[in-house]
């Protein structure tokens, strides 16, 4: 019997899918946001104060994972004047971060 051919796909760089977004999805307004230098400080200081996702640490059973996102309780675009606020901003884990996008995110 003959055996497959093994079929190596390139595996895809890790950042591409979120340059992907930048250039053709996020708007010019975030865009300038998440690329400054006072939202990276910010995010750097969240992190920092709070490394665990926030959501999983309120989850029965509790859960421990590391929190990868920042992200605004009161959306960026409703609320332009507390993207930097510190109470706004919530630490989570990509799961979760995902999670709340996509229930927030109008069904065709």
């Amino acid at each position: 019997m003959p055996q497959r051919i093994p079929f190596h796909a390139p595996t895809p760089d890790p950042g591409s899918r979120h340059r992907e977004y930048d250039r053709n999805r996020r708007d010019a307004e975030s865009k300038r946001f998440y690329n400054s230098t006072e939202w990276k400080a910010v995010r750097r200081i969240k992190l920092r104060e709070s490394p665990l996702c926030e959501l999983c640490l309120q989850a029965k059973p509790r859960r421990l994972n590391l929190g990868s996102h920042v992200h605004h309780v009161v959306e960026l675009r409703d609320a332009p004047s507390l993207g930097l606020v510190l109470e706004n901003l919530q630490t989570l884990c990509h799961g979760c971060h995902s999670r709340l996008h996509a229930a927030r995110k109008p069904r065709p």
